[in-house]
């Protein structure tokens, strides 16, 4: 979830859950699982909503990135909504962050987010696809 000049992007900071302990205290995208009824962009204005306190449209999100990993596939929204990132707040045990883009660098992030962010950031790029190289 970006600001519509794209200068600030709104965040989570991951805690350790079962199976994830290499998040925590890593700040990651907001979102989450998909629930068996759902479809993705469902389940991302859900996760944004549970865990940013914001109410959202799907339309208000663009699909941009499909990471494919062994065991399935991670899909990536984007949103650039004018109105987004006002009211956004902490709903759960993670804490929810605005930062500037610009001083990204400087955050501990998990590692896909040092390419995803600039790639999000691209208006060109409707869908990407990435494929984690298996051993």
């Amino acid at each position: 979830m970006f600001s519509c000049d794209k200068q600030y992007v709104a965040l989570i900071t991951k805690k350790s859950k079962p199976g994830e302990e290499w998040q925590n205290n890593l700040i990651n995208g907001i979102g989450g699982k998909v629930n068996e009824s759902e479809t993705y962009a469902k389940a991302m204005v859900r996760e944004f909503e549970e865990e940013a306190g914001k109410k959202t449209e799907i339309n208000d999100w663009q699909h941009f990135a499909r990471l494919v990993v062994p065991r399935g596939a991670v899909i990536f929204y984007r949103s650039f909504d004018k109105d987004m990132l006002r009211g956004v707040r902490t709903m759960e045990e993670e804490m929810i962050g605005v930062y500037p883009v610009a001083d990204l660098h400087k955050l501990s992030m998990v590692p896909n987010l040092h390419w995803l962010i600039p790639m999000a950031l691209i208006p060109s790029i409707q869908l990407a696809t990435v494929r984690e190289e298996q051993e």
